[in-house]
């Protein structure tokens, strides 16, 4: 009789049992191809690009200065991100206009980046600073000096560096991966997928 029982359970439940569902892919999946082996569908899909990183250090301090430079990357990297963006619209619109246009563009972008952000790039620390401008150098392959002249007149570029200086920055070096100094952010950049 139990096993009468778990049988008539069994067959009832077969209802909702179903084969294989079509799975839904996320976007950033590509699906290229599927093929049919042995009765199974296959899918070829293109992945973006995933890096798996695992260093070796010689010592605790050395792993604790690089996931010090880790933690303080990804607090960064959302300001870096916005700075990307809003360097390509810049070069765009100075493209694509005139220069009174541009300028009068370059300042409401500037208003709005102060409004939005000031407080929270204040509440960086000289590191964090540091971090994020080395991160611009490194992808622009400027020095962060000729950047701010492109968009500012010398005496505010003259003021910058003053105030850069008295904060440990030199914003007229040029960021170099090969320097010791640059080697854990380039481990927490190549980490993180940049």
């Amino acid at each position: 009789m139990k096993n009468l029982i778990i049988l008539f359970a069994l067959m009832l439940s077969s209802n909702s049992i179903y084969a294989q569902n079509k799975i839904d892919y996320p976007e950033t999946f590509e699906t290229l191809y599927s093929v049919i082996f042995d009765g199974d569908t296959i899918a070829i899909l293109n992945v973006a690009e995933v890096s798996v990183v695992k260093y070796k250090f010689k010592d605790t301090r050395a792993r604790w200065l690089y996931e010090r430079t880790l933690r303080k990357t990804k607090k960064v990297v959302p300001y870096y991100d916005i700075a990307l963006k809003v360097m390509e619209e810049l070069e765009e619109k100075a493209d694509s206009s005139s220069k009174r246009e541009f300028n009068k563009y370059k300042r409401q972008t500037k208003k709005e980046l102060v409004r939005k952000f000031e407080k929270e790039l204040r509440d960086l620390t000289r590191t964090e600073g540091k971090i994020l401008v080395n991160m611009i150098n490194r992808n622009t392959g400027k020095s962060f000096n000729d950047l701010i002249k492109e968009y500012n007149n010398p005496v505010k570029v003259w003021a910058y560096n003053i105030v850069a200086k008295r904060f440990g920055y030199d914003l007229k070096e040029s960021y170099d991966p090969k320097d010791p100094e640059n080697k854990n952010l380039e481990m927490a950049l190549k980490s993180l997928g940049y």
